[in-house]
């Protein structure tokens, strides 16, 4: 371990240095400190580990009739009194320093004469040990600095020094600067004199890491640098896409051998397949540390590369295109890369005449994407109208956080077709049955309100819902038993929740729903004001053979959030599902449905400080796909249908997003307490 600055040398050094009497004995005393310092700073440097150390110092108050000074501890518990005399009265200072033996000395007259500081036993202490204090710097502004002494074996904090600017420049620390390479602080005076201070190491690390372009010719550019965070990552962004990620790093550590295994790692020389994240090992003689090694590419998100048979267009919703996928995980949670024959079609009602479109791909057998439970279908949402991207991932998150069964899993990715960089989208879970996503059984339906259902779809119609309801899963014919018995149970709800004893505990709407599953799916659209979510189309329900409706998943969150300019729903203020759905309208007619609902609203708001952090959290995420999707369609600074406000940047549309939920949250809380 390298030799370390003993704390009672830093506090007795600065406490010289900013003690006065008269103005020219203050001059000779600083000159005298500083002389001292470096003097003893020189002969730390290259003092012996060994002995007696001290671990801490703590200043006291003589009392009346006696003089203040310091209780020092050694490292064995031991402990002695050192005395400034009739400090303040007399002007009198210890100088403490270590003299040519690499002994503590201290002296009550200048520096003229020094005598050896003893321990309680009468012997001389030894200044550098192998458990000496250290020197940090916690911080600084223009106004002071806050040096930190710690003991470096233990990292415990021993005490600190705010060293403050001084209107004398004799006095002024001018600047302070840390060198990781040499372990140093370096504390400039503005008389120019210069006191160099060993930092202490604890343990062995990284303190340089890089690729250099000049070792790595068929991947670079130019040369990256990494971050290295805390103890235990090593982490760079690519700003491109790279195929070979076989890189050969440029590291600089304090006294270790790296290692990856068992395999020693030479700086400049030896190579490292990237494409998942690597293990590095740091070994020294008595220590280990291991650093995740974790290298991103382009804008850090995974990439989606679709290939097409004769690289046909997908231009169909209805018919499927034969193709392949391959996946790079980016070192995302550390899933390895995909590679996989699928077909691809398009998706979407509205969304599917936009500019950039969403997609759905089908596999021959069941897959797992980016550690996702494997099924056959997945789907690309596009989020090509709302700008931040982030919508539809905080619905789901809102959801993963209530009382539903199920909200669908995504991914955002960036998309490339046929060799052309498509944009950003989300990588997520078809809405169907199985048992990790709608697990209603063998025998259960997922059922949609579908305004814009075709012919080709099956569907029925009941008294108060406005719009057809799709049987989405499985399929059905028909006049079919099972098509009979959707229908049979979706009216037995809809007459009960419009008779005389609707909320009857029995026999009333409690018998047929899920009412915990209707309360928080109406609160994640009520708070988001989902446009589409007044049973107008992807309003999402499912039924298990004797069991009762269930309201979820969660889909479609593009036109939520105030963003859109129709229908007044970019006003955070005003009910809209409560006052547009018959089936909520007579649920709130119902005393012990409205305390639910505000029950549950009081969750909701309790977690408000962790929906804005998940929304920080995507933002920051998506910071670097969010320049090049608007590069590829240009949707910032423009106006999008239906948008209500084109706010410019990124960063813009993002905080207009917060500020909506948040008076959002803040209407609802007074509006629904007022029911």
């Amino acid at each position: 371990m390298k030799n370390k600055l003993i704390k009672l040398l830093s506090i007795f050094a600065f406490l010289a240095i900013f003690t006065s009497c008269s103005y020219e004995e203050e001059f000779e005393n600083i000159k005298s400190e500083l002389d001292a310092l470096k003097e003893s700073v020189s002969q730390l440097q290259n003092a012996y580990n060994s002995g007696k150390v001290i671990t801490e110092v703590s200043p006291i108050s003589g009392g009346a009739g006696q003089a203040d000074g310091w209780k020092i501890i050694f490292s064995d518990e031991s402990s002695i009194i050192v005395t400034s005399g009739e400090y303040g009265k007399n002007g009198v200072t210890p100088y403490v320093k270590i003299d040519e033996n690499n002994l503590w000395v201290v002296s009550y007259d200048n520096g003229e004469t020094y005598s050896q500081i003893l321990d309680t036993e009468g012997n001389p202490i030894v200044a550098v040990g192998k458990d000496g204090n250290s020197v940090r710097v916690l911080s600084n502004d223009h106004s002071y600095y806050v040096i930190e002494i710690y003991n470096s074996a233990t990292g415990e904090v021993v005490d600190t020094i705010v060293t403050k600017y001084s209107s004398d420049p004799k006095n002024a620390i001018k600047s302070i600067v840390e060198d990781d390479k040499t372990n140093t602080i370096t504390i400039t005076m503005e008389s120019g004199e210069e006191l160099v201070f060993m930092q202490g190491v604890t343990d062995i690390r990284f303190t340089s890491f890089k690729f250099l372009a000049k070792n790595n010719l068929v991947s670079l550019i130019s040369d990256v640098e990494f971050d290295i965070v805390g103890d235990s990552l090593l982490s760079c962004f690519i700003p491109y896409m790279i195929d070979n990620r076989s890189f050969i790093p440029t590291f600089e550590c304090t006294d270790a051998v790296v290692k990856m295994g068992e395999e020693q790692v030479i700086s400049g020389e030896t190579e490292l397949d990237c494409s998942m994240p690597v293990e590095l090992k740091l070994v020294s003689e008595n220590t280990e540390k291991i650093y995740k090694l974790q290298v991103r590419c382009f804008t850090g998100l995974p990439i989606v590369y679709i290939t097409t048979e004769e690289e046909k267009a997908i231009d169909s919703k209805d018919e499927y295109v034969k193709g392949t996928v391959r996946i790079v995980s980016n070192n995302v949670n550390g899933i390895p890369d995909f590679e996989a024959s699928m077909k691809i079609k398009g998706r979407g009602n509205s969304t599917w005449q936009l500019p950039k479109k969403p997609y759905k791909m089908k596999f021959d057998s069941k897959v797992s994407l980016l550690g996702e439970p494997a099924d056959k279908e997945w789907v690309l949402l596009a989020n090509y109208t709302d700008k931040t991207q982030i919508r539809n991932e905080i619905a789901f998150f809102m959801g993963e956080m209530s009382s539903l069964e199920y909200t669908p899993r995504t991914h955002y990715v960036e998309v490339v077709i046929n060799g052309v960089y498509n944009g950003t989208y989300q990588l997520g879970e078809q809405l169907k049955i199985s048992k990790n996503r709608v697990n209603v059984g063998d025998d259960g339906y997922l059922l949609e309100v579908d305004a814009r259902a075709t012919s080709d779809d099956i569907t029925f119609t009941v008294a108060h819902v406005p719009y057809p309801i799709n049987i989405k899963d499985p399929d059905v014919e028909l006049g079919s038993e099972a098509y009979d018995y959707v229908l049979g149970y979706v009216e037995s709800l809809d007459n009960v929740l419009f008779s005389d004893n609707f909320n009857d505990p029995v026999n009333g709407y409690s018998k047929y729903i899920d009412v915990e599953s209707f309360v928080d799916w109406y609160l994640i659209n009520e708070i988001s004001k989902n446009t589409d979510a007044i049973f107008f189309s992807s309003c999402y329900m499912n039924l298990s053979r004797n069991g009762k409706i269930k309201m979820g998943p969660l889909w479609d969150f593009d036109l939520a959030f105030g963003n859109v300019d129709y229908n007044t729903n970019d006003n955070p203020e005003g009910f809209w599902l409560k006052n547009n759905i018959a089936w909520y309208k007579s649920l709130f007619k119902d005393p012990a449905f409205v305390s639910l609902v505000k029950e549950r609203f009081d969750y909701f708001y309790s977690q408000k400080d962790v929906i804005f952090n998940e929304i920080n959290r995507n933002a920051e995420y998506l910071q670097y796909a969010a320049v090049e999707n608007n590069n590829k369609w240009s949707t910032l600074y423009n106006y999008t249908w239906p948008n209500n406000e084109v706010l410019g940047s990124y960063q813009n549309e993002v905080q207009s997003l917060k500020t909506w939920l948040n008076r959002r949250f803040e209407w609802l809380k007074t509006a629904l307490y007022a029911l």
